[in-house]
């Protein structure tokens, strides 16, 4: 990208300064139909300003008036969120398929979710104009740098950012930097910035650094073992009744990892890695 295109781009956006509830308030009243929300700190105000939205007319992207839906307890809301998403609103989550949550309980039929993940990083970077990173707090490094770039970038940017739910995904309160790291290490979630600056071609703008053996499709530890997505799942309580009581697999996991591995040499693909 010439230095001309970087002091005029063709979508510069609206300099403004927000918070997480802000931004998320925005993507959310511009790009969806509807929100059903109970009031909980912190994301008391993101309800809050959706229902302002809805009460001053506001329509979304696609013209259409915005729905709101206040229920009276919090698993209340994300019934009624699962009722918007069943009646085509959404077609999955970014959650990981075969994990165990509040709308998709692993049961004798259904044996957790069933979708494929929804890869919000990679449906962005598919916008050629849209700075896109995702990172996580546990690589420092990598998590400044992407922050920095992101807020200097003349034009649209999102940063995606990963951290456990210690309670939801079942692992102890001291363990959130090690499962980020894990996440990281198993291919769950790689590592990843699309910066529009660095050229014209998809594999010039999308880089994978920070990522381990960057080249293979799994990372190895000392011992010479694979780090591979069942790793991931065997630390984590959402995925435990994926694993009978010797420790194999269900073929849902195994469906999950192959999908995480399909995932992971597309980027490679679509980086240019190993050309």
């Amino acid at each position: 990208m010439n230095e001309k295109a970087r002091e005029a781009p063709p979508h510069p956006g609206i300099h403004t300064v927000t918070d997480g509830t802000g931004a998320a308030v925005w993507v959310e009243k511009h790009g969806s139909q509807g929100a059903c929300a109970y009031p909980i700190t912190p994301s008391t105000n993101m309800g809050v300003e959706y229902a302002a939205a809805v009460g001053d007319g506001f329509r979304n992207l696609w013209g259409e008036p915005l729905v709101f839906v206040e229920p009276e307890s919090e698993h209340s809301s994300a019934s009624a969120a699962e009722g918007f998403a069943s009646a085509g609103g959404q077609a999955s989550t970014a959650s990981f398929t075969g994990q165990m949550a509040k709308m998709s309980p692993h049961g004798e039929v259904q044996k957790g979710k069933v979708e494929p993940r929804k890869d919000i990083a990679r449906i962005a970077m598919m916008h050629p104009e849209v700075f896109v990173a995702q990172t996580t707090a546990a690589h420092v490094k990598h998590f400044y740098d992407a922050i920095s770039a992101a807020t200097s970038f003349p034009g649209p940017s999102l940063v995606v950012a990963y951290t456990t739910c210690q309670p939801e995904h079942g692992v102890g309160d001291d363990l959130s930097a090690h499962q980020a790291r894990l996440a990281v290490e198993s291919r769950a979630y790689p590592l990843l910035v699309h910066d529009p600056i660095k050229g014209e071609r998809l594999r010039d703008r999308l880089d994978l650094k920070g990522n381990p053996s960057l080249r293979d499709d799994w990372h190895r530890d000392k011992e010479g073992r694979a780090v591979d997505f069942l790793r991931f799942a065997r630390s984590e309580g959402r995925f435990r009744r994926h694993f009978d009581q010797d420790g194999s697999p269900s073929p849902e996991i195994l469906a999950a990892q192959d999908q995480v591995l399909k995932s992971w040499r597309l980027l490679q693909e679509l980086a240019g890695v190993g050309d």
